[in-house]
């Protein structure tokens, strides 16, 4: 009877046939939007696992546990080898998997590719916006031609002077330590005056105010830890999930901090977009009344000729010359695009330098045999004491063998990724008839430190052996075997800026200093956050020459 009466009603079957076409709507776009996605990815990660060769994960939580990132999955990623000599699939967990490349060959392909960063690089556009590191596509391509002046060598010799005059913030440390017997933590030194060369060198601004430590090296050691803990975890790789935890909110805290002590403007409670606003419109105007003769001018080897507006009576400085850059329409950088470069300079300049220092420490410290024939060649072209200068910068043979020793033992930027747009054919170096073929999305990690380590290319891969960037030793290898800065187009730009300060620094130390590990010391553990550092900092023992 009910029934009945229902299907009497006006209407009964209009209103039935449009709320059954609603929800079959909404079945179409669930499945077409989430079903159906979400089933080609497992399937394209099954498919992967069976394509490349992997150890045998955890059925849950795939290589976490088996290769950690740390000290001990470093070296477990390197004995693998002998196993899987060119690649490894790594699971992070049942339904996530990577790539892992560690042989020139496929290296060099990747890399002479144009394939963007890898999904990682998302969570560190929170720290360092979206400059040259995080970018891709045409923007990077337009920034990258913009800013390749700015480190180009006649603008990079003008800086030896800023890092000879930082340089007390190191000694008068290394003199307290060396009169007091004890050790001391260098890794905290090296990161202020690494910190306080950048300030001068970006913005031209003193990098403390009081003459206390900042606490800006700890909030990007604190980002970058935070960072790969969050990449290796899929529980946090949501936003919404990642800033409600103790971790995000730190996180977000640490992040505030820190564009605040780029943008100082002395005095001055502004909100952080003021801040920089009110730093590049006061910049401009300076330039603007500049005498036009102050410039510095030079072409570079591709005969592209650059010329910048320099202050009266001021170095060239970074932010100068990225608030006068032109494509080559003539158009200059956007103020927001100006503040993500000077981030970017900042946060990943102040790092990858302070722990490239903190490990050539502790290297010297630890060979002194070698840390003697530095110190004999840089008295020998330096002298014994007084600025070092920047025409003496490449007669230091010893000192540069060593510097490349150190970065291929320890590669600051260890690991770097990417995301594949299309199909990519691998060969197999070791079996011609055998190739593997990556699906487009696939995300592939280059692992520099297990690159550097490689038998195949390097004899004894665990010593200390300067000489082994001689040019006899170096003739047959492979040039993607050796890649501190990355390689190809996508290479590190601000590579020679970095290794010109580590050579500066160093020549003073070495002069004044001998640098020792602490008696029960032999070794120091690796901390692979988005840079390699040196776990809980670098104890050193300090003498006097």
């Amino acid at each position: 009877m009910a029934v009945n009466s229902v299907l009497l009603q006006p209407g009964w079957m209009s209103g039935t046939l449009l709320s059954d076409v609603i929800v079959a709507f909404i079945l179409v776009v669930v499945v077409k939007s989430v079903v159906v996605p979400t089933v080609n990815f497992f399937n394209a990660q099954r498919k992967l696992w069976k394509t490349v060769p992997s150890p045998t994960p955890h059925w849950l939580l795939g290589h976490v546990l088996q290769l950690p990132h740390n000290d001990a999955g470093y070296r477990k990623r390197v004995e693998m080898i002998r196993d899987f000599p060119f690649m490894f699939c790594y699971q992070i967990s049942w339904f996530v998997n990577q790539v892992f490349l560690y042989h020139p060959e496929p290296i060099k392909k990747l890399l002479t590719t144009q394939n963007p960063k890898g999904p990682g690089y998302e969570n560190v556009k929170h720290l360092l916006g979206n400059g040259l590191i995080t970018s891709s596509g045409k923007k990077w391509h337009r920034h990258r031609h913009m800013l390749t002046p700015v480190f180009y060598f006649e603008v990079l010799k003008t800086y030896v002077k800023t890092f000879n005059e930082s340089i007390p913030l190191l000694t008068d440390w290394l003199e307290k330590v060396a009169e007091s017997g004890e050790s001391g933590d260098i890794c905290k030194q090296l990161a202020i005056l690494s910190y306080s060369n950048l300030s001068q060198c970006v913005m031209s601004q003193p990098a403390y105010k009081d003459g206390t430590p900042m606490p800006y090296a700890k909030a990007i050691e604190s980002f970058s830890q935070t960072s790969m803990k969050r990449l290796y975890n899929p529980l946090m790789w949501s936003d919404k999930v990642f800033f409600r935890t103790k971790m995000g909110k730190r996180w977000k805290e640490a992040r505030r901090r820190q564009r605040e002590k780029i943008w100082v403007i002395p005095d001055t409670l502004h909100p952080m977009t003021q801040r920089s606003s009110s730093i590049i419109r006061d910049r401009k105007q300076v330039l603007a009344r500049s005498d036009k003769n102050e410039r510095v001018s030079c072409a570079t080897e591709d005969g592209t000729f650059f010329s910048f507006q320099r202050r009266k009576n001021k170095s060239l400085d970074f932010l100068d010359m990225l608030i006068q850059a032109k494509d080559e329409k003539g158009q200059g950088l956007g103020e927001q695009d100006i503040v993500d470069e000077v981030t970017t300079m900042f946060s990943a300049g102040q790092e990858t330098t302070a722990n490239a220092m903190s490990w050539f420490s502790y290297l010297l410290a630890k060979n002194q045999d070698w840390q003697e024939k530095c110190r004999a060649e840089v008295t020998e072209v330096c002298g014994s004491d007084g600025e070092i200068l920047w025409e003496d910068i490449p007669k230091l043979k010893i000192l540069s063998l060593c510097v490349k020793e150190t970065l291929r033992l320890y590669p600051v930027a260890s690991i770097v990724g990417r995301t594949l747009t299309s199909d990519m054919t691998f060969k197999n170096p070791y079996n011609s008839t055998q190739t593997v073929t990556l699906d487009k999305g696939t995300a592939v990690v280059i692992n520099f430190h297990t690159l550097h380590r490689h038998p195949d290319f390097w004899e004894d891969p665990e010593a200390f052996d300067p000489e082994r960037f001689t040019a006899e030793r170096s003739k047959d290898r492979p040039p993607f075997a050796y890649l501190p800065f990355s390689g190809s187009y996508r290479n590190c730009i601000g590579q020679n800026f970095a290794l010109n300060q580590i050579k500066v620094t160093f020549c003073h130390i070495l002069r004044r200093f001998r640098l020792r590990l602490p008696p029960g010391v032999k070794n120091i553990a690796m901390d692979p956050a988005l840079t390699l550092q040196p776990h809980n900092g670098l104890p050193v023992k300090v003498e006097k020459i």
